[in-house]
């Protein structure tokens, strides 16, 4: 996973911006967006390289892992012969309890799309509960409706999530260009050779303007998106939510 996280950032962006690239754009912002597609594919050349070289290392580790684990039970937990221990009903409920307690206590603190650190822990409660849940969400009333509403707060946080990072790869390309014509001014001002003209045609300045414009509209889209989780999760929009998690909990582990 760690080896393939960037590979995978780059497809979730490419897919992004080409999507944006099928609307109404000016040509400022679609040329913004050609700029940082080019980036992003001289990316992906370096990250499936540099993942070429990693993957025999890798997966040998995880190979000699998995064996130990399989031949010596490292880590199993077994039932006394008696038969006596927690049953698979209540060693659920009790760690789908301490889940939903997290998950509330995490989306308490998100204020705005800036607090992405709590917003990104949120996330990953909401997916190991909604990973616990599964196996028996057609076993208890409500099931299927919790299971879904953990996916759609997974879903809504990683579409942040890939658009944070993507925010500020598109800074960084910013950046960039605005070094790159900071140094031909600098070039110009230390020889004889004239300044650059002041112009929306010169290509540097020009493609500063059209990066800058695909950041807004990158942070426009992550605070839409926001809007969408405020509605929903937080403040005390939730509730409804973290009620119907107590239901399951008592049905899996009833007083």
């Amino acid at each position: 996973m760690d080896q393939t996280g960037a590979n995978r950032d780059n497809e979730v962006h490419v897919a992004w911006l080409q999507a944006q690239l099928q609307r109404r754009l000016s040509q400022r912002r679609h040329t913004g967006i050609r700029l940082l597609l080019d980036e992003i594919e001289t990316s992906c050349k370096e990250d499936l390289s540099s993942l070429a070289n990693a993957e025999a290392q890798v997966m040998a580790g995880i190979g000699e892992k998995l064996r130990n684990r399989l031949v010596h039970g490292t880590g199993a937990d077994r039932l006394e012969a008696s038969g006596k221990g927690a049953t698979f009903a209540l060693a659920t409920a009790d760690i789908a309890q301490k889940l939903s307690s997290r998950l509330r206590q995490r989306l308490a603190h998100v204020q705005s799309f800036e607090d992405r650190h709590l917003a990104h822990d949120a996330r990953m409660i909401a997916k190991r509960l909604r990973y616990l849940l599964d196996p028996v969400r057609q076993q208890v009333a409500g099931g299927p409706r919790v299971v879904k509403q953990l996916k759609d707060l997974q879903d809504l946080r990683s579409e942040l999530h890939d658009l944070h990072i993507l925010e500020a790869r598109a800074v960084r390309a910013t950046k960039r260009v605005a070094k790159d014509w900071s140094a031909q001014m600098m070039q110009a001002v230390t020889s004889d050779e004239p300044l650059p003209p002041m112009s929306a045609n010169a290509p540097h300045l020009s493609a500063c303007y059209a990066l800058a414009d695909v950041c807004k509209m990158i942070r426009r889209q992550q605070q839409r998106l926001f809007s969408r989780l405020e509605q929903r999760w937080l403040l005390d929009h939730g509730d409804p939510f973290f009620e119907s998690t107590d239901r399951i909990i008592r049905q899996l582990a009833p007083p």
